[in-house]
């Protein structure tokens, strides 16, 4: 039998007291009973212990425990003593020292708050170089957090950032940013994860997080099922290890990120590039005078301006990389199928995502600032570079090229009986199930759960490729980017072919949406555009064949 109380190893109370596990007592103590022991030397001690966890405790001396100063106490039911407000036993953390440990402090806002200073609190382990809050705020929210930072640079303190979709804290980001000097990213699992999911798996979330979001520092809970939890918690750890020394990466002291920030006619420059790509837009969806539209971008560039040199830089950088975000999916479209252009092209697919990548390079540009790649500044408004793209290229495609919005009373009449013939119904049912599916099943907690084959898939595809390649890119946006241009050539179902470019810009949007993840390394967002290109090509071509062969496409007519 295991017990969790048999892990309460460096749990004690406000002085010398501590828990002691039944291996601590000796076997005479553990027969009929296993829970949690508490040494408590000291009278007053023993009441502070008592009283602030008001909790049902009972006297225990076991036979061979010849301490006349002890004070014992046993309780046999299941309590969180994690969450307890107690101190370290100084002897343990000695132990714990000379055994080659780092101490990593986790103190509890709300739980601690009044009891000792954070200072009070760091005195206590000098030795310790790291701490990572755990509750639900940091020290001095709201209002003391320069204070906190203070104390943190005054002992050269490493803060521990969790991932903010793992464990959202009040006032960690505006701590982060003050000694980002020190920050270092940290993934953890929770308890009740870690006693479900295999081996693999556990190592695949941390190698993961490792490569993909940019951890330095794994913080690990203890898989506490199976007859054998030591062992099986030694061969994890190894095994994590491991695969990640195969991986290039070494065991050690978290590396700090170097400094990076923007100065100001760099941000300028930026969003003058953004700028000139939306006048670009602007001229192929509002048709006015040219003179208009230099007084559009005379009056984008003196805003920018200004903003940027009276103190508001970062919200320039936010409303530029938005501003890209919702452009540069639109441009390579409205580029390639403009009617005067002639720019059909047989390859026009990767015409249009080498324009995508050429356009994410502003993106990359704003966001080069260690808070951003740190994880502690990100992109607003995903939501609104998810739809207002397709918004924008739909009204594009039906209004501009197709004529579709501004025909009379019969042509819509016209169009409608085109709309409710059966096909059409099912393909405009699929179109609306991948929008839903798009929107519901982006960012990091998806509105959607992810089931259990789509998880083994996307294991296969990490073991295959290295880094995931997103569904989204490679299952329907490329295949459908290339049948959508395919039909388009062929000026045979304008109305189909439309749709599915709409299909197909969702993949290139998509592929903006992996490099606004700043904190993923660079490369990683390059190697999965490029396996989703490959896999999606090979998908579209295929599904133009297999719909000539099937003859739901006919052969092109011969003019």
């Amino acid at each position: 039998m295991f017990d969790r109380g048999m892990l309460s190893l460096f749990l004690i109370a406000p002085s010398q007291s501590r828990f002691l596990t039944p291996y601590d007592l000796g076997s005479g103590s553990m027969e009929g009973f296993l829970g949690y022991y508490v040494f408590i030397p000291c009278a007053e001690d023993r009441e502070f212990f008592l009283s602030t966890l008001a909790l049902d405790f009972h006297p225990f001396q076991p036979a061979d425990w010849d301490n006349k100063d002890s004070f014992l106490v046993a309780y046999d039911k299941k309590v969180n003593f994690i969450t307890s407000p107690l101190d370290f036993a100084p002897e343990d953390i000695k132990i714990f020292k000379e055994s080659g440990w780092d101490i990593v402090l986790r103190p509890h806002v709300e739980q601690d708050r009044g009891r000792l200073s954070p200072a009070e609190l760091l005195d206590s382990f000098p030795d310790s170089q790291t701490v990572i809050f755990s509750g639900s705020e940091v020290w001095g929210y709201p209002d003391d957090i320069a204070r906190t930072a203070e104390i943190l640079e005054n002992r050269d303190m490493v803060l521990g950032f969790i991932e903010p979709f793992l464990a959202h804290q009040r006032g960690i980001r505006e701590l982060g940013i003050m000694v980002q000097d020190r920050l270092v990213r940290v993934h953890s699992i929770q308890q009740g994860e870690m006693d479900k999911l295999s081996p693999e798996r556990i190592i695949n979330r941390y190698i993961r997080a490792v490569e993909e979001r940019n951890a330095r520092l794994l913080y690990m809970r203890p898989v506490l099922v199976g007859e054998t939890p030591l062992e099986n918690n030694k061969f994890l750890i190894g095994q994590l290890i491991e695969k990640l020394q195969e991986r290039g990466y070494s065991v050690g002291s978290a590396p700090f990120m170097n400094p990076l920030q923007l100065a100001k006619w760099e941000i300028l420059i930026l969003s003058m590039g953004v700028g000139a790509l939306g006048l670009l837009m602007l001229t192929y969806l509002i048709k006015m005078q040219w003179q208009w539209y230099c007084i559009v971008g005379g009056l984008g560039f003196f805003t920018a301006l200004i903003l940027i040199f009276s103190g508001y830089p970062e919200f320039v950088v936010q409303l530029g990389m938005l501003t890209a975000a919702i452009v540069i999916p639109v441009i390579p479209f409205l580029l390639l199928l403009d009617k005067s252009s002639g720019n059909y092209h047989p390859w026009g697919w990767l015409l249009v995502s080498a324009g995508t990548m050429i356009g994410v390079i502003l993106i990359i540009g704003l966001a080069s600032d260690r808070a951003y790649l740190l994880g502690l500044e990100y992109f607003q408004g995903v939501k609104i570079s998810l739809i207002l793209p397709l918004t924008l290229l739909a009204i594009y495609i039906f209004h501009w090229q197709l004529d579709i919005l501004a025909g009379s009373g019969r042509e819509w009449r016209k169009i409608m009986r085109k709309i409710l013939q059966f096909p059409m119904i099912l393909i405009l049912g699929a179109l609306a199930l991948a929008l839903f599916f798009y929107i519901n099943r982006s960012g990091n907690i998806p509105l959607l759960p992810v089931p259990e084959w789509e998880i083994a898939f996307r294991e296969f595809l990490e073991r295959v490729f290295l880094v995931r390649p997103r569904f989204k890119e490679f299952l329907w946006g490329h295949p459908f980017l290339i049948l959508g241009l395919f039909l388009w050539q062929e000026k045979r179902f304008p109305l189909l072919a439309g749709m599915f470019l709409l299909l197909g810009c969702m993949g290139q949007i998509t592929m903006v949406n992996s490099f606004i993840h700043f904190h993923t390394p660079l490369w990683v967002s390059l190697w999965r555009t490029f396996i989703g290109l490959m896999l999606g090509g090979v998908l579209g071509y295929a599904l133009i064949l297999g719909s000539r062969l099937s003859g739901i496409l006919p052969g092109r007519q011969k003019e």
